[in-house]
């Protein structure tokens, strides 16, 4: 399970608490940017660099990477890394006032820039935000991935 992607749901699931009193209308993604590198297309023959909106927007949020890159496997990002001025991270807390404490401590910490530094599906359900959770299954993580085509619903007998 990608941490990263349910991090970025869960933001915007921090917008709909009643708490939050944030219009459905105004409610948005945590990184809304137009490109994805290294997905997206060059959008200017003249100019053949890639689109780096995506980055620039979640720099904005988290603020650069610091320390050292050598988690990054690409050279040229590390380098074009380096080469930016350091810009602050923006507390959760002000993009997201209403939520717990818990919340934002959990968001925090699926969305760390090193992949190995991030917590993973298992500690992410072991946090203290779902401790006060009136229901919490008895969760077990899948040994191999689970493959949806050779799910058979259609045949499946329905006791009632």
């Amino acid at each position: 399970i990608d941490v990263w992607s349910f991090a970025c749901i869960f933001a915007e699931l921090l917008t709909m608490l009643p708490e939050a009193r944030v219009d459905r209308r105004d409610r948005g993604a945590l990184f809304p940017g137009r490109s994805c590198l290294p997905l997206s297309p060059v959008e200017d023959d003249a100019n053949p660099e890639p689109n780096l909106d995506q980055l620039n927007v979640i720099f904005s949020v988290l603020g650069t990477p610091q320390g050292p890159l050598g988690w990054i496997e690409l050279p040229e990002m590390r380098d074009y890394l380096h080469s930016l001025s350091p810009l602050p991270p923006t507390p959760l807390a002000e993009l997201y006032p209403a939520a717990p404490a818990a919340a934002l401590e959990l968001l925090e910490a699926m969305l760390r820039f090193e992949p190995f530094k991030r917590l993973t599906v298992e500690q992410a359900l072991e946090h203290r935000f779902f401790e006060s959770m009136t229901y919490r299954l008895d969760t077990k993580i899948a040994v191999r991935p689970v493959d949806a085509a050779t799910i058979d619903f259609e045949h499946a007998e329905v006791s009632r």
